[in-house]
């Protein structure tokens, strides 16, 4: 952030590294300046006019645009940038506003967009990211602000929607996402918490309808799905579970419920995919269909019966399709 924002202001005066030269060269000659410097357009009008002194920059200096119109304006000492510096657009609103200290950043940096209205607000300490950044829309609402100590993010991170309801909340340590983050939509309702270390996904992670309910449940190790995932109805009675190691479903049996706890459909996994016994059942517990998957397509004959239980008709498939019925 610290170099983007110095490369950004000498970009925006068009400075170059002749700044910073015991000499310089102009038509081909090498000169020693001493006192005012000037650079010219090729039409001759005013560029930069800088000081000089024992062959470094020293005191106030000023670029402009070809039009004449003022680019930006600092002071130098002893070839550093020093004390507070501006630049401008050309229609002549503030651009940006510094403050130097020894060619370093020092408290608050100011970025503007072309109305008026701030765009970025840095905070500095000895050329250091230091305390809350702030990043703004062009109708000034606020976007996102993140804390930093000595250079690293630190703390809490907020991203804000355009009325400026909060839509994520995320906690940072050296600059790593470390704890609880939160992501909201644009009404504030939660719509997703989970744990995260080292800016991996780690621990609980919890998914939530539109309206606030909780959707799913599961757990995170180094990035991968482990453990227990569960999805729930909005009304909490469990729908759906399954069984995860570092990202896989286990070779264990993937179970659906009703509404109301009743089993709806179990089928045997293996290396994370349906392999094996396939059932369905009614609400009150009678089989609707058996079958069996093979590397998650449906396979061999599939029985369908109805509410009675009673066989209705045989479907017989093969990878995936079904190519009769009896």
């Amino acid at each position: 952030m610290k170099k983007f924002l110095f490369f950004c202001f000498l970009f925006i005066l068009n400075s170059n590294s002749s700044l910073y030269a015991h000499k310089i060269v102009k038509d081909g000659q090498e000169i020693i300046p001493d006192g005012l410097y000037r650079e010219d357009y090729s039409d001759g009008s005013p560029y930069r006019l800088l000081y000089y002194k024992n062959n470094h920059p020293n005191g106030p200096f000023n670029t402009y645009y070809p039009n004449g119109r003022l680019m930006g304006e600092g002071s130098y000492a002893d070839g550093f940038l020093q004390g507070p510096a501006r630049a401008y657009y050309e229609s002549g609103r503030l651009k940006m506003g510094v403050f130097f200290q020894n060619g370093d950043f020092a408290g608050m940096v100011k970025l503007y967009y072309d109305n008026g209205v701030v765009k970025d607000e840095v905070s500095f300490k000895q050329g250091v990211l230091e305390g809350m950044t702030k990043e703004y829309r062009r109708d000034g609402s606020l976007w996102f602000a993140q804390e930093y100590h000595n250079g690293k993010k630190y703390g809490v991170a907020k991203e804000f929607s355009a009325d400026e309801s909060l839509l994520l909340v995320t906690n940072f340590t050296v600059s790593k996402q470390k704890g609880l983050i939160r992501q909201y939509d644009e009404a504030g309702i939660l719509k997703q918490v989970w744990e995260a270390q080292n800016d991996i996904a780690d621990g609980l992670n919890r998914r939530y309808y539109n309206s606030g309910e909780l959707k799913t449940a599961s757990f995170y190790k180094q990035g991968e799905l482990d453990g227990v995932g569960k999805t729930f109805y909005k009304t909490g009675e469990l729908l759906k579970q399954s069984h995860f190691v570092l990202g896989k479903m286990t070779d264990q049996v993937w179970v659906e419920y009703y509404l109301d706890g009743q089993l709806w459909k179990e089928v045997s996994m293996k290396d994370g995919k349906k392999s094996g016994p396939f059932h369905e059942y009614y609400p009150d517990g009678v089989l609707k269909a058996e079958g069996s998957f093979t590397n998650d397509q449906m396979s061999g004959p599939f029985k369908i019966y109805d509410i009675n239980g009673f066989l209705e008709y045989v479907d017989t498939y093969q990878d995936n399709q079904r190519f009769k019925r009896e």
